[in-house]
């Protein structure tokens, strides 16, 4: 699958690599540096590598068990959608290295279909970002970034588990470096027969197959002092067959092929640094209602996206940014789906940063955006960041924020309301930070007014139709903690989170479908010489699965117990092995209702570093 994008990749970097001369430049180039420059009055949590490493079969799995995300999860591979501080799939944008991925058919991404360990960096940002990130970004926003590293010369990671109901997971990355040049190159595949069993239930998992690939490449080079330029490219492609409930219910599938490119120059002229991005995004998706069948549905859409972002340094305290972005979108459909929908849109942002005091800062931002399909809000944010004392830090923020209509929701043939205005949300927040040596506790508290909510409802028939109709309240608390302790040849690390989530429908004054008042999860690993073992949890409080809070449909609280055990050895190079016991106490759970998640399941890993 467009495995011509990475020969071709190597052959440049291989000739480039011919002509390099010593140059001393800074260590990394960073793909996202906005979410690093202008998130001082928001929290961001980060994941590490040892942390996607434990969970990295989906991006489901580890953002569950180390972050307040809430997942639908349809089953093990399923199609897997978000809820970030209450708020819907669609309102929490995904961004690859800067740029956004949401679908533009779904306005949403999927979480089951892309892992963790294809990423140098994984970042779960809350709260609103509509001015910086654009639509979506409501309930919050995660970032998958691929950081180029240089003068770290050859590596070599190969990564390979094996596990119950034949589950395959293969990965490795070669990566090579030296002053002005950085490449890497990484493939992971996963694939699994899903066909667990849950005895005391009656129920075998049954269409329950899946497999993915997914081929990434990057590249940078430091022409001089002042420029640098880096290549970012993913070819992903899998095939999901949708288990039934009932064993004679019909079998359906679903195949998915992405490709996204991205090409950026960062250029530093006296006090003005430029980030220039190229960018096209591909999607490709066949769904079949009966296996044997052609498919009933089928969407193609190319993006291409020009993104400028120019930082002025005014004087050591003062930045002031500006940031355009032009995106065309043309999609194709066939069957029962959309019939060649089309988008052009220009966002324009102007953004500053000033730390007025040794003790204070702050930054603002306002940003607009021009279409055909609909008329889109003047978005705005400011926040605070206090810090009196060296120990501790308080953040306030207040954005408006905004996610458009999707194409299925303007397009859909029968249904598609070209009417539709675009969802937007008011959001206030409070954050607290403690930090003492490695320790941090962090609380949030958020308030979220949510309008014009797009939802599909029944018109005549069988036709379904979205409309503007809900306003929504989210509001709630988040707590964090990471705690580290070393001794003799011991080192302990505990992370764990908690998030009190209330949603509300206005009009109906009940919590919205899907969405937990209580969710937390805690992650304990202790190291002493080559031998580490963890224990990781997640207990997710009762769920309504329908708007009127039906308790014949209400999906239980639940918890859920992982532990692992590893040693590691070699000294010219480093070789880990592990064992994983998931579910370990055996419960019964299904986070969506009539899907229930396998019992207790076993998994073996070996990991080489060259």
């Amino acid at each position: 699958m467009r495995i011509y994008y990475f020969l071709l990749f190597i052959l440049m970097a291989s000739l480039v690599e011919a002509q390099m001369d010593t140059i001393h430049l800074s260590d990394v180039i960073v793909s996202d540096p906005r979410l690093k420059n202008q998130s001082k009055t928001q929290q961001v949590l980060i994941l590490n590598d040892s942390v996607i490493t434990k969970n990295s079969n989906s991006l489901t799995n580890l953002l569950n068990l180390n972050s307040s995300i809430y997942f639908k999860e349809n089953g093990v591979g399923m199609v897997s959608s978000p809820s970030f501080r209450g708020t819907t799939a669609q309102q929490t944008s995904v961004l690859w290295n800067g740029i956004s991925i949401n679908s533009r058919f779904l306005g949403q991404s999927d979480f089951n279909s892309g892992t963790g360990i294809n990423y140098d960096e994984i970042a779960i940002k809350p709260g609103g970002g509509s001015v910086i990130y654009g639509s979506g970004a409501i309930g919050g926003s995660v970032h998958l970034n691929n950081n180029l590293k240089f003068r770290k010369g050859l590596g070599v990671d190969l990564l390979a588990k094996y596990g119950s109901f034949n589950t395959l997971g293969l990965a490795g990355k070669f990566s090579n470096s030296n002053d002005r040049l950085s490449y890497n190159l990484s493939y992971a595949r996963n694939s699994s027969d899903n066909d667990f069993e849950i005895e005391s239930k009656n129920y075998i998992n049954r269409n329950g197959q899946f497999w993915n690939n997914t081929f990434d490449g990057s590249l940078g080079y430091k022409l001089d002092a002042r420029n640098q330029f880096s290549l970012f490219l993913q070819a992903y492609e899998d095939e999901r067959h949708f288990a039934i409930v009932e064993e004679y219910a019909t079998k359906t599938k679903y195949e998915n092929q992405n490709f996204r490119g991205l090409l950026t120059w960062e250029n530093r002229w006296n006090r003005l640094n430029s980030n220039f991005k190229l960018g096209y995004l591909n999607e490709d998706f066949k769904f079949y209602d009966r296996l044997e069948d052609n498919p009933t549905s089928h969407g193609k859409l190319n993006s291409l996206i020009g993104k400028y972002d120019g930082t002025f340094r005014i004087n050591n305290q003062l930045n002031t940014s500006f940031l355009a972005e032009y995106t065309i979108d043309r999609a194709k459909g066939d069957g029962n789906s959309i019939v060649n929908p089309q988008r052009n849109t220009l966002n324009l942002a102007f953004l500053m940063s000033h730390q007025l005091l040794d003790k204070l800062y702050y930054e603002a931002g306002i940003r607009t955006e021009f279409t055909e399909d609909y008329e889109s809000p003047l978005l705005y944010s400011f926040g605070v960041n206090y810090s009196p004392i060296k120990f501790y830090e308080a953040k306030f923020n207040i954005s408006k924020n905004y996610r458009v209509p999707s194409f299925n929701d303007l397009y859909w043939e029968p249904g598609g309301n070209l009417d539709l205005k675009a969802e937007n949300s008011l959001q206030f927040e409070l954050g607290q930070n403690f930090t003492w040596k490695k320790n941090t506790l962090g609380v949030n508290l958020y308030y979220n007014d949510i309008s014009d909510m797009i939802r599909w409802v029944p018109m005549s028939g069988f036709v379904w139709s979205p409309m503007n109709t809900d306003e929504v309240i989210s509001k709630g608390v988040e707590v964090f903690t990471h705690l580290q302790k070393s001794f003799a040849n011991h080192h302990l690390q505990l992370n764990a989170n908690y998030s009190y989530t209330i949603s509300i429908n206005k009009a109906t004054e009940k919590q919205l479908s899907y969405v937990p008042y209580h969710k937390a999860n805690v992650a304990l690993t202790h190291a002493y010489k080559d031998f580490s073992w963890f224990l990781q949890g997640m207990y997710v409080g009762d769920v309504f699965s329908t708007t009127d809070e039906s308790e014949m449909f209400k999906i239980d609280k639940y918890q859920v117990w992982n532990a692992g055990v590893n040693y590691e050895f070699g000294s010219n190079y480093r070789i880990n092995l592990g064992f994983k016991v998931n579910n370990l106490f055996n419960y019964y759970y299904q986070p969506l209702l009539y899907r229930p998640m396998p019992m207790r399941n076993y998994g073996l890993q070996l990991k080489i570093n060259l």
